[in-house]
């Protein structure tokens, strides 16, 4: 019997973490369970499977934290980002890249835009999602990512502005 029987699975996670590592090796031309068997130093010729065992909760062979921090360090970081987002948006943070100074007000404009299309698509949401009187957990789950986006966006705003005045 394994000590983790009443800790929960959390198959979202590690379905985000997937697919990051999938994203990661189509963009890089590898193949994920031999790459990142290799990155975690696993050894033997049934690698890939021991690497696979390790992204299945239900196998009980759980993914440790540095294990899980050796992976983050090895991908690039618009494949860091959704396992980051997803753990930030779970506790109620927002992650933000970071921002190199700009001397350009037209990055300003467009980052404006997309926080009003974000804002947009936020509305239209709700407006779909009230429609009957009704708002199913679908329904919440896709406007809270999209709110999620917004004030990230905002942020990466904030701090592109604060660089105008360096």
């Amino acid at each position: 019997m394994t000590r983790f029987i009443n800790i929960p699975e959390y198959e979202d996670f590690f379905k985000t973490l997937k697919l990051s590592l999938h994203n990661f090796s189509v963009a890089h031309n590898v193949t994920t369970n031999q790459h990142f068997a290799d990155v975690l130093c696993i050894k033997g010729l049934n690698k890939h499977q021991m690497f696979a065992s390790l992204l299945n909760p239900s196998t009980g062979k759980d993914l440790k934290v540095r294990e899980l921090i050796l992976l983050l360090d090895n991908l690039t970081p618009d494949t860091q980002k959704d396992v980051l987002d997803f753990l930030a948006q779970r506790y109620g943070f927002i992650v933000s890249e970071s921002v190199t100074p700009t001397n350009s007000t037209d990055i300003l404009k467009d980052i404006l835009l997309n926080i009003n299309s974000i804002n947009g698509d936020v509305s239209k949401e709700y407006l779909l999602a009230i429609r009957d009187n009704e708002i199913t957990k679908s329904e919440v789950d896709t406007i809270s990512k999209l709110l999620y986006q917004a004030r990230a966006v905002i942020r990466e705003f904030e701090l592109k502005l604060e660089g105008l005045s360096k």
